[in-house]
């Protein structure tokens, strides 16, 4: 077993700080937490002080990701495992933490190249609740982290390995998709009773190796209501509402003015690793997750609002 108990916090390099504030906070409801001095942004989605760094920069990608352990002796034992396996870790200063709102945290770098950071001691602000700037019911967090994150390599098997071999973590499912361009191969890894905290796909050619963040709503309603606001406000739907066939979330995918996507959605399935079995499955939706490359969003009920044709 894994001493990461889930993704405790992402950060992400963006073109324009102030057009992800806006989407972040007028569409998907999360609330600014916090301008930093490099013209960068926290936002929070739940009593943790931070849970997404957003920083200026060319990259439109993920900068790196941060994986919760319950403690120091948890983040000791994780640091001798990565070195026993050969990775190079780094115990980061009291700034850095500082600056992440946890205790401590160590970095390591993924067979792809990505910064990955474990820590323990998140701040929490229970004196202070998160506060949506739009009427939703909040996000399913708490155990099961901030929520999951798909990423694009070029070497899915290494990372996988890695995930697996030296992390710890745990296969929940795959799903293997036949298209024009060959087979295509999704491995899906769990750290806790979340379905999948990453999933691992192939790269193929050029664009953010994020292909998105996951943020699971607590009612279903907040799904309907935000794929339809998407809409209003111009925003491109990657994928429209559907049901994946692996974890059951019932879901839809905005694109990010940074180019990936965020999928919202709710109805996750969780996984009890004293009774679940690994499984295959060659379609990734039971129904719908159209994407915008194939076809438009179905139409928005008039509401006077002029919405742009979405295409990708």
């Amino acid at each position: 077993m894994s001493e990461i108990c889930g993704l405790g916090y992402i950060g992400v390099e963006v073109g324009d700080v102030a057009a992800y504030e806006a989407f972040a906070t007028e569409l998907l409801g999360l609330e600014l937490a916090e301008r930093l001095d490099d013209g960068g942004i926290h936002l929070r989605w739940d009593e943790y002080a931070t849970r997404m760094t957003v920083r200026p920069g060319s990259a439109n990608d993920i900068a790196y990701a941060g994986w919760e352990v319950g403690n120091a002796a948890e983040l000791r034992s994780l640091a001798d495992r990565l070195r026993a396996a050969g990775v190079d870790v780094t115990p980061e200063s009291d700034e850095l933490a500082e600056s992440r709102n946890v205790r401590a945290l160590l970095t390591f770098h993924d067979p792809d190249g990505l910064r990955h950071e474990a820590f323990y001691g998140p701040l929490l602000l229970p004196e202070s609740p998160f506060k949506s700037p739009r009427a939703i019911g909040g996000f399913i967090t708490g155990s099961q982290g901030c929520g999951h994150i798909v990423m694009a390599v070029s070497d899915p098997e290494a990372q996988v390995r890695f995930f697996v071999d030296v992390l710890g973590f745990r296969i929940t499912d795959y799903i293997d998709v036949a298209t024009p361009a060959g087979p295509f191969h999704l491995t899906f890894l769990h750290c806790s009773a979340r379905h999948h905290s990453i999933a691992i796909a192939p790269r193929r050619g050029p664009g953010p190796r994020l292909h998105h963040v996951m943020l699971e709503v607590k009612e279903l309603d907040d799904v309907g209501s935000t794929y339809y606001l998407a809409q209003q406000k111009g925003y491109t739907i990657a994928s429209s509402l559907g049901r994946h066939s692996n974890d059951n979330m019932l879901s839809f995918y905005v694109s990010t003015p940074a180019g990936f996507s965020i999928e919202y959605g709710w109805g996750g399935l969780e996984v009890d690793d004293a009774t679940w079995h690994v499984r295959r499955f060659q379609k990734t939706s039971n129904w719908g997750h159209i994407s915008s490359r194939h076809a438009a969003p179905p139409p928005v009920p008039s509401t006077g609002v002029a919405l742009e044709t979405v295409a990708r």
